[in-house]
């Protein structure tokens, strides 16, 4: 037996007791021991005598410089008490049993291959240097630390700790810097739980099983740098703090759940420790350090805590979805716990944050966090919490219920939007800014805790080209005032338009004069004749005042759609503004132009002209006399209410003799005097209106060139005998070109005229 105990125990020294009664027996009863009861100064020595005993304990402190318990035949059992052994010596369990009833043991202490510690009940705890044997939990806990020096514990091949029972608990509790290594097993089974505490690496974790229902849980630090952290055989990690140093942990290895009431919450990673995978988070936390993350696209957190990102840090290509199902709201939080320094956390473009009645928070006021992607709340109330700063450069989306952003920064140089029934809520004590490309838009509500800081306010909801009312409230009984460039986009389709609307009190509207801009932009044909842009609520005391930059009342504003330009009238009353369109206008069209003469008895006949020839071309040419004047007659599809302006000119634009209009029906009759002949001319109406309102402009090119009686642009000999062959006819239809001089009949004076001019030529 003593060579046993030299091989598994070191020496112990001469001041020692030895337990003698080969039956049941008490610790205090000296006549038990050899030397008396055991002492701080004194060894305790259980050696095997060849009959089971008990040696008990019931409460209160008992002593002894080492303990030595070489007995299989032996069971120490503690209830309510304390064992305290000298740290400076060693000593042990060689062989037999210890039992625990909310009880500890502590000092320099090995667990041999042969012993096995039981906790039956209570919380208990065991502070020691070495595992070679069993350390089990058949109910209640057990905190197993390492003796005060050295510091921590290891646990050698073939070693067992076990937590068997569902309410039976093993702990890991080391203090800080303290370390243990196993190449032994850990075990939970029938519901049990261990609590992975301290420090250790991944390669020295030894082998971890899960059975049935129970839990082995990590609350302390594992060294990953270059490992991947596997789950336990059987199961997953339960996360409920400490954290993990670099390396990467494999998909399904941690599971982050249930932490509502319980001290320690979540789990830390930290030297560029990867998460494989996506997450899934229930009341829980998940932190990352900077160079940390997860490689997988979907995060989702419900119930309580939710996840951090210390900074500084870029969040990308991720889905971050925040659910609130308790009182506990899902939190995103910005910066460190435990260091109240400066920290930005950015999320990229591509990167989406949205959720239910979720929490933006940060550690420390003096924290950013830059949104480039989508911050989108769906439902609910949430909130921001001692933020420092949001720097909104992507968009916030409000789908429903409540996004209310509490003292802090609000930059905003991006998109916020209020849909149907939401509310953007800017609390009292935030500062807000707002660039030139910042945009407060949606057709829910947006309450404002001070003046407008520029950017645009824009109704409804572009990116869908929809239509819808913005609801804007600014401070209760104050007036909404601008105190940078503002632009009102509005829209407008049909007979429906967006609307902004101020619900402020008993304040009204201050647009000023060179502060507020309105652009409209139509997203199909108008059809209204009144579109109201800008209201104000109802009881409002103070009026609208101000004008938008350029458009004082009654200006014109023209909008083009397809091509087509529509001119809304601006007219601005007390409560708000109103785009007028007056009644849509239908121009007259053009039909035609003619040469009109009257030629006497005979009556009037008009010579059609040729209006697409160029005035260099081969323009129709009138052959009569000028007589009291060349009237020209332009033809439209409908009355003509009025012509503006007349004009003559020749092939270079020079200005022609005298002219002068009137209107009779769908004609406009221009009357030309002064007009030599042998000359081409343009003729040009401008401001033709009719009933349907709408302007034409209208032109005719021709030629003067009398004789000319075949309309070929020149006089030939030929022309002589043609209207020689006319001599004596009434004018008609077929003769009226060769009446040169309008007198009915076609005559002597006529056939002269040609004889005198033959030979010119149009030029």
């Amino acid at each position: 037996m003593a060579a046993i105990l030299m091989a598994s125990l070191p020496l112990l020294s001469a001041a020692q007791t030895t337990w003698l009664l080969p039956a049941n027996g008490t610790w205090t009863t000296g006549s038990n021991w050899s030397a008396g009861v055991p002492s701080s100064s004194l060894d305790a020595i259980i050696d095997a005598i060849g009959t089971p005993h008990v040696i008990s304990h019931s409460g209160g402190t008992i002593n002894a410089r080492t303990l030595a318990l070489n007995s299989i035949d032996a069971t120490l059992a503690l209830s309510s008490a304390t064992l305290s052994m000298n740290n400076s010596a060693p000593g042990g369990c060689a062989q037999g049993a210890i039992t625990l009833s909310a009880s500890t043991l502590t000092g320099m202490f090995t667990n041999g291959a042969g012993c096995t510690i039981t906790n039956l009940a209570g919380s208990s705890s065991i502070r020691f240097t070495a595992n070679n044997g069993v350390i089990r939990a058949t109910a209640g806990s057990v905190s197993i630390g390492g003796s005060a020096s050295p510091q921590g514990w290891s646990m050698g091949s073939g070693a067992l700790i076990e937590a068997d029972g569902s309410s039976a608990i093993v702990g890991f509790n080391l203090g800080a810097g303290e370390r243990w290594t196993s190449t032994g097993e850990i075990v939970a089974r029938n519901g049990g739980q261990i609590n992975l505490g301290g420090r250790n690496a991944t390669a020295t974790l030894g082998t971890l099983k899960i059975f049935d229902t129970a839990r082995i849980n990590l609350s302390g630090v594992i060294e990953n740098t270059g490992a991947v952290l596997q789950p336990p055989q059987g199961g997953q990690f339960d996360a409920v703090g400490g954290s993990i140093i670099g390396g990467s942990i494999a998909p399904g290895a941690i599971v982050l759940r249930n932490r509502i009431g319980a001290g320690v919450v979540g789990l830390r990673l930290e030297g560029g420790a990867m998460w494989e995978g996506n997450v899934d988070i229930l009341d829980n936390n998940l932190r990352f350090d900077p160079g940390s993350n997860f490689t997988g696209t979907q995060l989702n957190a419900t119930g309580a805590f939710g996840v951090t990102y210390v900074g500084p840090a870029t969040v990308a290509g991720k889905t971050i979805t925040l659910n609130t199902i308790n009182a506990n709201k899902t939190t995103f939080t910005v910066g460190s716990p435990t260091v109240a320094d400066t920290r930005t956390v950015t999320l990229a473009a591509d990167t989406i944050l949205r959720g239910t009645a979720f929490q933006l928070r940060a550690e420390v006021n003096t924290n950013t966090l830059i949104n480039q992607g989508l911050i989108e709340h769906l439902s609910g109330t949430s909130t921001t919490s001692a933020l420092g700063t949001l720097v909104n450069e992507g968009r916030i989306q409000i789908n429903s219920g409540t996004f209310s952003i509490a003292p802090g920064t609000l930059t905003n140089n991006g998109i916020i939007e209020a849909g149907p029934g939401a509310l953007a809520l800017l609390a009292t004590g935030i500062a807000f800014n707002q660039g030139p490309s910042g945009e407060l838009r949606g057709t829910g509500q947006i309450n404002l805790n001070a003046a407008i800081p520029g950017g645009t306010l824009r109704p409804g909801n572009s990116t869908g080209g929809s239509i819808g009312t913005l609801t804007i409230q600014s401070p209760f009984g104050q007036p909404a005032t601008f105190t940078s460039p503002t632009t009102f986009a509005i829209e407008i389709g049909g007979a429906g338009n967006d609307q902004l609307f101020f619900n402020n009190g008993s304040k009204g509207v201050e647009l000023g004069s060179n502060m507020v801009s309105l652009a409209v932009t139509l997203l199909s044909p108008p059809t209204a004749e009144t579109y109201r842009v800008v209201n104000l609520a109802p009881g409002f005391v103070n009026p609208l005042n101000g004008t938008f930059i350029g458009l004082p009342h009654g200006a014109t504003l023209t909008v083009n759609h397809a091509g087509i330009d529509y001119n809304f009238v601006v007219e601005y009353d007390s409560k708000g503004v109103t785009l007028r369109l007056p009644a849509p206008t239908t121009p007259l069209n053009f039909t035609g132009a003619l040469s009109r003469k009257t030629h006497g008895a005979a009556g009037t006949f008009d010579l059609p002209l040729d209006t697409a020839a160029p005035v260099s071309g081969a323009v129709t040419v009138e052959s009569r006399a000028i007589g009291d004047g060349h009237v020209i007659v332009f033809r439209f599809d409908g009355n003509v209410a009025s012509a503006a302006a007349v004009s003559a000119v020749d092939t270079m634009g020079n200005p022609l003799g005298s002219t002068s209009t009137s209107v009779s029906g769908n004609e406009v009759l221009v009357t030309l005097t002064g007009i030599a002949d042998n000359q081409r001319a343009t003729i040009s109406l401008t401001g033709v209106t009719g009933a349907g309102g709408g302007v034409t402009n209208a032109s005719t090119s021709l030629g003067f060139l009398l004789g000319d009686v075949t309309g070929i642009r020149s006089i030939p000999a030929s022309h002589i005998g043609a209207t020689k062959n006319r001599s004596g006819q009434p004018t008609d239809s077929s003769n009226f070109r060769f009446d040169l001089n309008a007198s009915g009949v076609v005559g002597a004076a006529d056939i002269n005229a040609v004889k005198a001019r033959t030979g010119l030529a149009l030029p």
